[in-house]
């Protein structure tokens, strides 16, 4: 079998520089650049020159930043992903990281609840298991509740005034005055954590997935054993968040960073 031959050195360099300056927005000097891709300025140079020439750099006075030509190919590729498929190497990452089932869910198109679009089971045999298709309830679910949470005002106070809170367990929340600081904090925080509110010692640790228009899209959530996450919520929370923060950025949506997770329960 014939020897591999190494890609030319322009082909892997341009990638790196365009992903340099996407993370310095103030762009960078040619002898920044040099030293953070270890190339040599004279090699450098004329990479520069070309994409500057082409628009994918633009030149601010000694200092090379990301051109319009870099954004509008970002943007297209951004508008062609499809959820939950960008989605699903993430969420089976989040599963795989905290040894539990990991889902995405979506607000139904036909009632007021969550239907989940995306499972990745956790390798437990003690575990969390839905299947894609099944529904939570907005009141009572960790998914729900961030998806209800980022609705339109409107919309949330309709549900707040029709919703009728029917008890799924003894500890599922029981009056809409609760349910209404349960949703503000979800707001707040960006994370719910319902613990046996759907099921007997199941708990559920979810957060909000956004598109780029800043519209809530789905939840993602841990789903798993109470007894096996119950010394840990704060951990699972942050992981949860950071994923779904993840999510949201693949989606286009670049909104602010969320505050840390507060170790309030909504249960």
């Amino acid at each position: 079998m014939p020897a591999r031959q190494k890609p030319p050195r322009s082909a892997t360099r341009i990638p790196r520089l365009l992903c340099l300056l996407a993370e310095m927005p103030d762009g960078a000097t040619l002898s920044e650049l040099s030293e953070a891709s270890a190339t040599p300025k004279s090699s450098l140079l004329a990479l520069l020159r070309a994409l500057t020439q082409s628009g994918f750099l633009q030149l601010r006075g000694s200092r090379y930043a990301i051109g319009p030509e870099s954004v509008k190919l970002a943007s297209s590729i951004v508008s062609h992903r499809r959820f939950p498929d960008v989605a699903m190497p993430v969420v089976d990452a989040l599963s795989d990281a905290t040894g539990e089932s990991a889902l995405l869910a979506q607000l139904a198109s036909d009632t007021p609840a969550a239907v989940y679009v995306y499972v990745a089971h956790s390798k437990n045999a003690l575990r969390f298991i839905a299947d894609v298709g099944s529904r939570e309830q907005l009141y009572a679910s960790s998914v729900g509740r961030v998806l209800l949470a980022f609705q339109p005002k409107e919309w949330r106070e309709d549900y707040l005034r029709r919703a009728v809170l029917e008890p799924i367990t003894d500890r599922t929340v029981r009056t809409k005055g609760d349910l209404r600081r349960i949703v503000d904090a979800v707001r707040r925080e960006r994370v719910a954590t319902s613990l046996e509110e759907t099921i007997e010692g199941v708990a559920g640790i979810a957060s909000p997935i956004f598109d780029k228009a800043g519209n809530v899209l789905a939840g993602l959530v841990i789903g798993a054993p109470v007894t096996r996450v119950q010394t840990r919520v704060p951990l699972i929370e942050r992981m949860v968040k950071d994923a779904a923060e993840e999510i949201s950025r693949l989606m286009g949506y670049a909104g602010e960073g969320v505050k840390a997770p507060s170790r309030t329960r909504n249960a």
